[in-house]
């Protein structure tokens, strides 16, 4: 009698991806406001508290920066920063300035992104 066929081999595991870490971002539907101070809202994925540090230029100036902020997993923080008066002399003719927003999340890399931000009338 011809022998039993050989049972099949296993498949190979598949190697299991390390999760990369989420950035945070301006909260979605923003609308920073800069009085005095800048309201800049920012949110943090859920799974892991943030730390972030970032920039916000105007027409390639520096607006503010803030550096080691933390946030809760989940949650929105709204970050008051205050501009140099100069700057704030310069925009206070506008109603409004297109803002860019640098915000690198520790090991989580940084992102980039364009805001619009309203200047109330004086």
């Amino acid at each position: 009698p011809p022998a039993p066929p050989a049972p099949p081999a296993p498949p190979a595991p598949t190697p299991t991806a390390t999760p990369t870490p989420a950035q945070a971002t301006l909260a979605p539907g923003a609308k920073p406001k800069l009085t005095k101070t800048l309201a800049l809202p920012i949110t943090c994925p859920p799974g892991t508290a943030c730390e972030v540090s970032g920039t916000v230029t105007v027409g390639g100036k520096t607006l503010a920066r803030f550096t080691r902020e933390r946030i809760p997993a989940a949650a929105t923080r709204t970050l008051r920063l205050k501009p140099a008066a100069s700057v704030l002399r310069t925009l206070k003719r506008k109603s409004s300035v297109t803002a860019t927003v640098t915000i690198a999340t520790a090991r989580a890399g940084s992102t980039r992104q364009t805001v619009r931000i309203t200047l109330p009338r004086s």
